[in-house]
This record gives structure tokens, C-alpha cells and sequence, in this order.
């Protein structure tokens, strides 16, 4: 299964699903899910999502790291919610989530998610020259 994309902008962006940890989720039903727009960074440790999408979702905090954006030498203390992110292959009907995310949440430009390599490891993620991208599994 994949999702497969031209770079818009030169950038890589996919559609993704946030929700609530599925193993911590204690309400009834399903948990809520938000449709997002994430970037995928190459260079990004760590996930990161914007305010209002843990807000909206009312993930539950998890505690706090220290995190250095680019264009700052300065480290800060952002807090660290878990989700679980999920993507969706729907030319072959597909989807594979990633549980228990520890997802940093910060201010984000133009995109809802960042994805860095705490999920990005669990795919295998290829560039081509003439600006497509597949990220598979």
C-alpha cells in the first residue's frame, strides 16, 4: 500500500488522519478523528502538530520536551501529546495508523502536522527527480 504525491511547492505534503491513542481512549464509540495536512520532513526528529489540532481532539498531555525549530538556536518547552496518526491508500483501500505518537505540539505554517522521523521510520519513503514522492508500507 502507498500514497503517492508531486511536491507542491517543491514541499511534500500528504492528507493524514490525527485521532485520540486508541488504547487510551475511554469514551464511547470510536475516538475523534481530524482529516489533516501534514508536511513530510526529512529533517524533523519529532512529529509536531499545530494547537488547535490537540485542542480540538482534546488529546491528553503527556508531558513536556525541548524543542529547537530551525531558524532558532534557543530550545523551549513545548508539550507532547499522544495520538495516533493515520494514513489512508485509497486507490487500493489501505490504511495503516501509527499508535502512540508523542507528538510535540507547536505553532505550524501552512500545514496542520510535521512529520518527522518518530513515524516516518515505520515507512519507506522515496523522492524521485521529477518531484514525486511514494511513502509506502
Amino acid at each position: 500500500m502507498a500514497i503517492s504525491g508531486n511536491r507542491a511547492g517543491s514541499r511534500p505534503i500528504v492528507d493524514c488522519v490525527i485521532s485520540c491513542c486508541a488504547t487510551s481512549w475511554t469514551g464511547g464509540g470510536n475516538p475523534p478523528e481530524k482529516q489533516c495536512k501534514a508536511l513530510i520532513d526529512t529533517g524533523a526528529t519529532h512529529t509536531v502538530i499545530a494547537p488547535h489540532i490537540a485542542a480540538v481532539l482534546n488529546l491528553p498531555l503527556i508531558g513536556t520536551i525541548s524543542h529547537t525549530t530551525v531558524g532558532s538556536n534557543t530550545p523551549r518547552q513545548c508539550p507532547q501529546h499522544a495520538c495516533d496518526v493515520k494514513f489512508s491508500d485509497t486507490a487500493n483501500g489501505g490504511i495503516c495508523r501509527t499508535s502512540d505518537v508523542w507528538a510535540i505540539v507547536d505553532q505550524i505554517s501552512g500545514y496542520d502536522v510535521i512529520l518527522g522521523w518518530d513515524i516516518l521510520r515505520f515507512y519507506q519513503l522515496s523522492f524521485d527527480r521529477s518531484g514525486s514522492f511514494c511513502l509506502s508500507w
